[in-house]
C-alpha cells in the first residue's frame, strides 16, 4: 500500500478563535517532517514538527512557539497522521 503524503490545512480552536493551520510534508516519500504555518495575532509563523521514535509528532523548538499552540502538540500530530 502507497501512503500519499500532501499537504493540508486544518483549523483548530485556539480559544475562541479558530484558526487554520497549513502542513507541508519536507518529504513526498517518508512521513517524517512538516513544516506548520499559522496566523497568530498579525504574524505568519511557521514552526517544524518531527516525528519521534514512538511515531509521534512533536514541535520541534517549542520556545518560538507562542504557548497558546503548544497544548495542542497531540492534536497536530493526529492530524498528520490522520492525513
Amino acid at each position: 500500500m502507497t501512503i500519499t503524503i500532501k499537504k493540508f490545512s486544518k483549523p483548530f480552536m485556539i480559544g475562541d478563535s479558530e484558526v487554520q493551520f497549513e502542513f507541508l510534508p519536507m518529504n513526498i516519500r517518508i512521513r517524517e517532517l512538516y513544516q506548520v504555518y499559522a496566523t497568530h495575532g498579525e504574524k505568519k509563523l511557521r514552526f517544524h514538527m518531527q516525528v519521534n521514535g514512538e511515531g509521534q509528532f512533536k514541535i520541534m523548538d517549542k520556545h518560538r512557539v507562542p504557548p497558546v499552540f503548544l497544548p495542542l502538540e497531540n492534536d497536530f500530530s493526529d492530524a498528520i497522521l490522520a492525513s
